[in-house]
This record gives C-alpha cells, sequence and structure tokens, in this order.
C-alpha cells in the first residue's frame, strides 16, 4: 500500500514539476521576445 502511495505522490510531483517548467519557459520566452 505505502509503496503505491509514493508512486502515486511521485508521479503527481513529475506532472506538477513538468507543468512549472513549461510554464516557466513559456514565461522567459515571451520576456526575451519583448
Amino acid at each position: 500500500m505505502k509503496v503505491i502511495l509514493v508512486t502515486w505522490c511521485t508521479h503527481i510531483l513529475q506532472g506538477f514539476l513538468k507543468e512549472f517548467l513549461v510554464s516557466m519557459g513559456d514565461l522567459l520566452y515571451r520576456c526575451s521576445a519583448i
């Protein structure tokens, strides 16, 4: 049960990190384009 929970949390964290990095990259791209 604990292993499933850890895997689930890791999966959510990875998804969150990826979204965050994409948002930051988009922001930097827009700032440099101006």
